[in-house]
C-alpha cells in the first residue's frame, strides 16, 4: 500500500511520523502501524501527555494487574505447602 499524496511523513530522530485528521468531536484514529508496535487493540486504555511541547501517547496497562501480580509474588509463601502460615 502506497502512503497517501496528500498527507506527508517527516522524520524525527530516525522515525516517520504519522498524521491523523481530527473529527469534530476530538476523536482521531491511531495508525496501524503505531497500534501494533505498541500492542493497542480493542478496549484498550491509552494516556496522553505533554512533553517539551509534544503530545505523547501510551498504552495504559491496567493498574489491578500490575497490583494482582505484586501481591501474588509478596503473598507467595501462602501458595507453599512448606511454609506453615495457616497454624499460627
Amino acid at each position: 500500500m502506497s502512503p497517501r499524496k496528500d498527507i506527508k511523513s517527516t522524520s524525527a530522530i530516525g522515525q516517520a511520523r504519522r498524521q491523523s485528521s481530527v473529527t469534530s468531536k476530538g476523536q482521531t484514529t491511531i495508525p496501524a502501524d503505531i497500534r501494533r508496535e505498541l500492542n493497542i487493540k480493542p478496549g484498550d486504555h491509552v494516556s496522553f501527555s505533554i512533553e517539551a511541547g509534544r503530545a505523547v501517547l501510551e498504552k495504559v496497562v491496567a493498574i489491578d494487574h500490575a497490583w494482582n501480580g505484586g501481591q501474588s509474588e509478596m503473598l507467595g509463601e501462602w501458595n507453599d505447602p512448606e511454609q506453615d502460615v495457616y497454624n499460627d
